[in-house]
């Protein structure tokens, strides 16, 4: 179930999704891009918030893992550098909640 950036809130989870979801696939986009070049770029990039997804995503009992690398444009060791930064940022940003 897509949790899209267009979407407010949490609504775009269910709760019904706990005993099935096992991984999640995300990148970083711009809430309005209109163009792949915008909407799969490295995970500290773009104007989705990656806090608020994995505040979704901790709300239903997630725990598994999530990132995307593939297709993303760019020096490869680098987007894995800073997606894995902005990976624990976003993880840092929710950890008391």
């Amino acid at each position: 179930m897509p949790l899209r950036g267009s979407e407010r809130g949490e609504r775009g989870l269910s709760l019904d999704t706990r005993d099935r979801l096992f991984a999640v696939s995300t990148n970083g986009a711009d809430q309005d891009g209109k163009g792949w070049d915008r909407l799969i770029m490295p995970l500290d990039q773009g104007s989705f918030s990656q806090a608020r997804l994995l505040k979704a995503l901790k709300k239903v009992g997630f725990k598994g893992p999530g990132l995307q690398c593939y297709a993303v444009n760019g020096d490869k060791r680098a987007n894995l550098e800073n997606s894995i930064a902005a990976w624990r940022k976003a993880l840092e940003q929710i950890a008391d909640e």
